[in-house]
């Protein structure tokens, strides 16, 4: 029997979401992940070979628990980019882990004590989660919702096509003036999750 070259996007999900033939998932993650490695390392280039291990790692648990959950992509929205977008969110993630962990351990040998992370610390962490999780139910669109996100917190429309797969300022002007629409037409439609929302930008 001759092995298959490729698979539509509609064959991988099928297979993630049945478990049965794992050929097509074998195929797109090998594949896949080569790409966005080579899309995402010329941007992060400290990150070492354990790193980029932990973090396809997370990739693919998520791409399966989210497509087992029922996830669908947008109309034009290849699996491929999804998938990219994935990495580069998992990626700030373990960033800011590492970042989160060295301070602790600096603080822990200061102190002399083994103690977990200040609960304030741990609940802007809860916060902040909550606000993307909830941004993205909303949109619909993970990079929207970064390029948002990324505004919010200071960074130029420059520095934010350094930091994801948008290629220029117009793009991320454009999609940042999207999303904030789609928020805010929410709240309009839905008075109570916006009031939700609301509280947890004040409480950020």
């Amino acid at each position: 029997m001759k092995t298959r070259i490729s698979f539509s996007d509609k064959e991988v999900m099928n297979a993630i979401r049945s478990e049965g033939n794992a050929e097509p998932v074998n195929w797109f993650l090998s594949q896949t992940q080569v790409y966005a490695l080579g899309t995402w390392q010329k941007k992060f280039p400290r990150l070492q070979e354990e790193d980029w291990k932990a973090i396809f790692s997370d990739v693919h648990y998520k791409l399966v628990k989210r497509l087992k959950g029922g996830l669908t992509l947008q109309a034009g929205t290849k699996l491929s980019s999804y998938y990219t977008t994935v990495v580069g969110y998992a990626i700030l993630d373990h960033i800011k882990k590492q970042k989160d962990n060295q301070t602790t351990e600096v603080t822990n040998a200061v102190i002399g004590l083994n103690t977990a992370l200040p609960t304030h610390q741990f609940e802007a962490e809860q916060v902040a989660t909550a606000i993307r999780n909830m941004l993205v139910d909303i949109t619909k669109n993970e990079d929207q919702v970064q390029v948002m996100l990324l505004f919010s917190k200071g960074y130029s429309y420059k520095e934010i096509v350094q930091k994801t797969n948008y290629k220029s300022e117009g793009a991320c002007r454009n999609a940042y003036g999207k999303a904030k629409k789609k928020v805010s037409d929410f709240m309009l439609a839905n008075p109570q999750k916006g009031k939700e929302l609301r509280r947890l930008l004040s409480s950020k």
